[in-house]
């Protein structure tokens, strides 16, 4: 697949968690934001991992704030034992932004940063 439409998924994918967060359909926009992360991962792309990391840490932080019932804020998730789901995607994020800044560029790999 092009670079291009991986990229449009990207944005869409975006939206698509941006708006299901305000809906308050919180699964929907965790996955949707894990699938950004994906593309953003394909892409190797520094700058929409960092957005995935920032939206992924204001969305948890809204969630314990409003809705600290939900299975997946920090309190639900720490009552079981576990970090919350946006917890750890904002660190996969996070880690893979480390891992491209520490690989060095491929030679004719039009993904490399």
């Amino acid at each position: 697949m092009d670079e291009q439409t991986i990229r449009d998924f990207y944005r869409d994918l975006i939206r698509i968690n941006r708006e299901s967060f305000q809906g308050e359909e919180f699964d929907i926009a965790y996955h949707t934001l894990m699938s950004a992360l994906h593309c953003a991962q394909q892409l190797k792309d520094i700058p929409y991992l960092r957005e995935v990391e920032r939206v992924a840490n204001e969305q948890l932080k809204y969630i314990d704030a409003h809705h600290p019932e939900y299975e997946h804020s920090t309190v639900s998730a720490s009552n079981r034992n576990h970090v919350s789901v946006f917890q750890t995607l904002a660190r996969q994020a996070s880690a893979r932004v480390t891992i491209i800044q520490n690989t060095p560029r491929q030679k004719g790999n039009p993904l490399s940063p």
